[in-house]
């Protein structure tokens, strides 16, 4: 059994529920949809702490890494939201970034779509005073939208579905002629000179921006920009340090950041 290097509290309960499964974590071994989806509602109900705390407020570096995303938000996606439109939000989990974007648009319609009921449960929690909110659990390859929407927004979600083709197909024909979307996923970073990571069966499926950004204009989009989300100073697990290096990564062009990236988004248009 391979020993996970996995940062979150959460993920080393998923290592702990593939040794009790017997599984071998290897190149060969594909996570699937109904994987992902048994291993967060076990977890997070066995969990005496809530997936927000346990992922985003458990060390300093962790931290780092939440308000690093929470400015990003900030900048690059709410220039495009409003309070009279429909917001899809596919894995939304517990509704951490629900939060950001309710604060922006208040009154707007949002359709939270997950895999896993637990997270949802979650996130009615933390969202419970609003009323507008709709909560769907649903894999995003089943999902079928009822109305199409003028905002897309998603994070940490896509590096989990292995057909990122129909995937994006998925998002981009759920949006208006015009509608804005907004995606972060997880910088691919294993076998590079300054990672030191396992590769484990939850990120096998991670994908670079160039393909990333090729798929949504093979479904009709224009990207608008790339941004580095989070980025990890090599080597020595300061949040102080990955804060700085992740605003200096912003201004520069975004190929010189991907060494030292560890999350991007992708902002776009849908034509």
């Amino acid at each position: 059994m391979f020993h996970l290097k996995i940062s979150i509290t959460a993920f080393i309960f998923y290592e702990k529920y593939i040794q009790a499964k017997h599984l071998l974590v290897t190149p060969a071994f594909i996570m699937k949809s109904k994987d992902v989806k048994e291993i967060y509602n076990t977890t997070l109900r066995n969990s005496k702490t809530t997936y927000e705390q346990s992922r985003w407020f458990t060390s300093p570096q962790a931290q780092a890494g939440y308000e690093s995303t929470k400015s990003a938000i900030l900048k690059y996606a709410m220039p495009y939201i409003s309070d009279t439109m429909k917001v899809l939000e596919l894995g939304p989990g517990p509704g951490t970034w629900t939060k950001i974007l309710l604060q922006k648009a208040p009154n707007a319609h949002y359709d939270l779509v997950d895999i896993s009921s637990e997270m949802l449960k979650q996130a009615a929690e933390n969202l419970s005073i609003h009323s507008n909110i709709h909560y769907i659990t649903s894999d995003i390859l089943s999902f079928s939208q009822q109305v199409h929407y003028d905002f897309f927004f998603s994070s940490r979600m896509i590096e989990y579905v292995g057909d990122k083709k129909s995937a994006v197909a998925v998002i981009a024909g759920a949006l208006k002629p015009n509608g804005y979307g907004y995606i972060v996923t997880k910088t691919p970073q294993y076998n590079r000179i300054f990672s030191n990571q396992v590769q484990s069966a939850f990120h096998q499926d991670q994908i670079g921006p160039d393909l990333l950004k090729s798929l949504f204009e093979e479904a009709g989009c224009r990207i608008i920009k790339r941004v580095h989300v989070t980025c990890v100073f090599p080597k020595l697990r300061s949040g102080t340090l990955d804060k700085v290096l992740t605003r200096i990564c912003r201004r520069l062009p975004f190929r010189i950041g991907m060494p030292v990236s560890e999350s991007y988004a992708l902002i776009f248009q849908k034509k």
